[in-house]
């Protein structure tokens, strides 16, 4: 369920259109530097969602696995 509820926040999260490929025209110099720079909010949020329920699975797995034993009386 988690996991569905990451994926549907990811493709939500993620913009409409891709950017697209730059590159240089034939005429220009072939070694000449371009930079591109990308949107990396949909990155980053996916990001986020997966390393949060990675740190929620291991609490839960550490809270029934490896939870401390109450002294019976």
């Amino acid at each position: 369920m988690v996991l569905s509820v990451m994926i549907a926040v990811g493709c939500w999260a993620t913009p409409p259109h891709r950017a697209a490929a730059l590159a240089t025209p034939a005429e220009s110099e072939p070694y000449q530097f371009t930079a591109t720079a990308l949107p990396t909010g949909g990155l980053t949020a996916a990001t986020a969602l997966i390393l949060g329920g990675l740190i929620l699975g291991a609490m839960v797995v550490g809270r029934i696995f490896y939870s401390p034993s109450r002294k019976r009386r």
